[in-house]
């Protein structure tokens, strides 16, 4: 470790080498490279001497110098910084207990197929929260309010390996300004501002909640978007996979490798049990059908009446038993509004390789997965 003192106008700037390419400097406070942890204020971080962030202010304690494939902080918080060279700041950061080195470390898709890779580095009392995002490139501008994990609460397999009971991540006012979007979204952003909505702003959240029962993880899955003043979306699903799946699952994982017909074999250890998808219209519907209409120089009702017949047609085409059923209540949308529930009820679990099969047979597929589609009316 090198520790300096430099002149830089009226202020003197600290500066250490915590290792041969990664260098820190600040204005005020101190860091101790061998607990490395410290409480610093007009922060610059280099990496083989290239600034890469400044910042007004960290403060870091962490379980002491990063090991292999791991680097545990027990707390930090970052104010006020900035990524050099990619447009990219935010107003605070906060985390406790999380493990950076495995949360940030290199993840194939192989590895990403452990049940365990979406909370890989967190713990029962893990949190991390970045407020006050903003980043823009030549197309867009996009802002974030507030990004955060939801509570976790970890379990162990019989066999020793644990999994996420309960998880999720928050995302609160995601904004893109309309104002700058490429050509091919032009038409779409005009009309929206001529609604008086000159940005698209979205809020949505994922979570998961799962047991291990009879021998098999039930976990379910939420999804929630919701856009504003346009459209609302709810998405759960509800899949069962075998002990005995989750096991090869990770051992694939830890070796980082898997072969075509190991991943179809464990395709039939897991189960889809459930799935319901609801879908509430605030005006995204006639934006659509708006452009569409400009696009085609013809008027919304004579698109509404168009679409209407060519969703008929295309799925009694594809399905010849249940199109016809399929397709009322998406009409009724089109022509009332409201919104739309799809669920997916088979009477017993279905294995995910079925699917395959279910792509040749559409019609069976819908029938044996319990397929119904209802119209919601606006409220």
């Amino acid at each position: 470790m090198l520790a300096c003192f430099l002149a830089t106008g009226a202020a003197a700037q600290i500066s250490i080498d915590i290792d041969e390419t990664q260098r820190i400097s600040f204005e005020s406070g101190n860091f101790d490279v061998r607990r490395y942890s410290g409480e610093m204020q007009g922060v610059s971080y280099f990496v083989d001497n290239k600034l890469v962030m400044t910042a007004d202010q960290i403060d870091l304690e962490t379980g002491g110098q990063p090991k292999e494939g791991s680097f545990f902080v027990k707390s930090l918080e970052v104010i006020n910084a900035e990524i050099t060279g990619e447009d990219l700041r935010f107003s605070s950061a906060i985390a406790r207990n999380v493990d950076f080195g495995v949360l940030l470390g290199e993840h194939s898709p192989v590895r990403n197929v452990s049940f365990d890779a979406g909370a890989a580095g967190f713990f029962d009392d893990s949190f991390l929260q970045v407020r006050g995002i903003e980043f823009s490139d030549e197309s867009a501008t996009v802002t974030v309010g507030n990004v955060e994990t939801l509570d976790f609460v970890f379990d162990a397999l019989p066999t020793g390996e644990r999994y996420a009971r309960n998880g999720g991540l928050l995302i609160d006012d995601l904004r893109f300004d309309l104002g700058t979007v490429n050509r091919e979204f032009k038409e779409l952003a005009d009309t929206l501002a001529a609604r008086g909505l000159r940005a698209a702003e979205f809020d949505f959240a994922v979570s998961q909640i799962a047991n291990f029962v009879g021998g098999e993880l039930r976990a379910e899955h939420a999804f929630n978007l919701v856009m504003d003043e346009m459209a609302s979306l709810e998405l759960v699903s509800g899949f069962e996979v075998k002990l005995a799946t989750l096991v090869a699952l990770e051992s694939m994982a830890a070796q980082g490798r898997a072969k075509e017909s190991e991943m179809l074999n464990l395709i039939g250890g897991i189960e889809l049990a459930s799935l319901n998808a609801t879908y509430l219209d605030a005006g995204l519907v006639d934006t659509l059908v708006d452009v569409m209409a400009a696009e085609q120089n013809v008027s919304p009702a004579e698109m509404r009446s168009s679409l209407r017949s060519m969703l008929t047609q295309t799925l009694e085409g594809m399905l010849p038993r249940n199109g016809r059923r399929m397709a009322r209540p998406l009409e009724t949308l089109l022509k009332q509004g409201g919104g739309l529930e799809v669920s997916v009820r088979p009477q017993q679990p279905i294995i995910l390789s079925n699917f395959l099969g279910f792509l040749i047979m559409p019609d069976l597929a819908l029938e044996q997965l319990g397929v119904t589609i209802t119209h919601l009316r606006d409220q």
